[in-house]
């Protein structure tokens, strides 16, 4: 599949509008809360590991990251300080540190993005990314598509 039709997919498997990214720009960690759907030039395509096809993930470059900031991306900490050189997982690492802000006890989990957003906030779901999370591959699309 290309990036627009992995995109498109997943714009209608997904159940939230509403994300909080998060990314790295000069050794800083940034969290801007984002409502509607992520715009392409965010998002990478490249192919999965393990023959899932092509993937998209939240991936933005420098300028992309800029244009972010402007929008109101808050600085939440150093990088150093946040993602300490025994952190393997970034995007955990992340999402636990959104839970913790938001005052709730964070759970791995594996609940696709079509039944429920990472994380409810007042009654809203909302999809937690850290730069280079995959957003869906191809083979999520094809299990959510048979469900009929």
């Amino acid at each position: 599949m290309k990036k627009e039709t992995l995109i498109r997919w997943y714009r209608q498997m997904n159940c939230s509008e509403m994300y909080i990214l998060g990314f790295i720009r000069k050794h800083r960690v940034y969290l801007i809360r984002y409502e509607g759907e992520i715009p392409p030039r965010y998002i990478r395509y490249c192919q999965a590991s393990r023959g899932f096809g092509g993937q998209i993930r939240f991936d933005p470059i420098v300028k992309y990251k800029d244009q972010l900031i402007k929008k109101g991306a808050t600085c939440i900490g150093d990088e150093s300080e946040l993602f300490p050189t025994s952190c393997k997982n970034r995007g955990e690492r992340f999402e636990k540190l959104v839970f913790e802000m938001a005052g709730q006890e964070w759970q791995k989990d594996c609940v696709p993005c079509w039944v429920a957003g990472d994380i409810n906030i007042d009654g809203v779901e909302i999809q937690i990314k850290f730069e280079k999370a995959t957003f869906t591959d191809e083979q999520k699309i094809k299990n959510w598509r048979s469900r009929g």
